[in-house]
């Protein structure tokens, strides 16, 4: 490592947020529909080409990040492996499995799975089956002894491998249409029930609409009975302001007096300060006042 703590703190966080940005653009792009390795990823990372910006903020030649034999060691010590591509914001297979990756998997981005590779679909299924309805003796071994086994004979490899997240957000955003009013049907009815039920109904309607009218009634008589009251508080919060106010004036003027009883020399600066901004204030008003033209 050739730079100081501070420098190489600095480069480790720009490399993790453009490693980051890489990184997304790669699962955008490649892991839609294909799952990936994590080799697979950092190949397909080398490729791409980072911002100018961190370009710019790589060191060169002193100051170059990962430079061997910059630091002095002690007698008996060597360097450790160095990264890589060192230049690059993703340095090594080390860095992208334990630095970004996490924090995408962290953020739900990207998911975690198995995936067996070498074997169809159709052969797992059929093996499955096969399995299932085999009339082995009494002790039969485990699922993933069973499946383990069979991958193997049918040259399959169980990997873990990452894949980009699907979206919440669902496909087809429903339009919000205004709701209809209900309206009931008569025309199945005879022409006695049809009257009884119409009836009926224009009942409920006139029922509701009195019983809004009287809600709105007595809510308008309350605000109207709760008008003095909340006027009363309303002074009374007022008075008590003002009240505040004066108290506060008053100890201020009596902490003013005892600092210039204490301070007279300073008291006698500042006054002298606010007579000039006082009168240079009134000169200005005097100045920008406009003049009256005689003929």
């Amino acid at each position: 490592m050739a730079l100081p703590f501070g420098p190489q703190a600095a480069h480790h966080k720009a490399s993790i947020v453009e490693g980051l940005r890489i990184v997304r653009t790669v699962f955008a792009r490649d892991a839609g529909r294909n799952s990936l390795t994590t080799k697979d990823v950092f190949r397909l990372a080398l490729r791409e080409q980072p911002s100018p910006e961190f370009v710019l903020s790589v060191g060169t030649g002193k100051n170059a990040p990962w430079r061997q034999g910059n630091l002095p060691l002690l007698p008996g010590r060597k360097l450790g492996p160095q990264p890589s591509r060192p230049t690059h914001p993703i340095r090594s297979l080390s860095f992208l499995k334990h630095h970004i990756l996490p924090i995408l998997h962290g953020e739900k981005a990207v998911r975690h799975v198995q995936e067996t590779r070498g074997v169809y679909e159709s052969q797992k299924k059929k093996l499955l089956a096969s399995t299932t309805t085999s009339t082995e003796p009494t002790t039969a071994p485990t699922t993933t002894a069973i499946q383990s086994k069979k991958e193997k004979d049918l040259g399959g490899k169980l990997l873990w491998v990452w894949r980009a997240s699907r979206s919440s957000r669902s496909r087809f955003t429903r339009s919000a249409k205004p709701r209809r009013p209900y309206v009931y049907d008569y025309s199945h009815m005879k022409p006695a029930k049809r009257r009884a039920h119409k009836g009926y109904h224009a009942f409920i309607a006139k029922r509701n609409m009195l019983r809004e009218r009287s809600a709105k009634l007595r809510k308008e008589a309350k605000r109207q009975a709760e008008a003095p009251m909340r006027e009363e508080m309303r002074a009374k919060a007022r008075e008590a302001h003002l009240q505040a106010e004066r108290e506060g004036a008053i100890k201020r003027a009596e902490r003013k007096k005892r600092w210039v009883k204490q301070n007279p020399v300073l008291a006698s600066m500042v006054a002298k300060q606010e007579r000039l901004a006082q009168a240079q204030a009134k000169a200005t008003q005097q100045q920008q006042r406009p003049r009256k033209h005689t003929n």
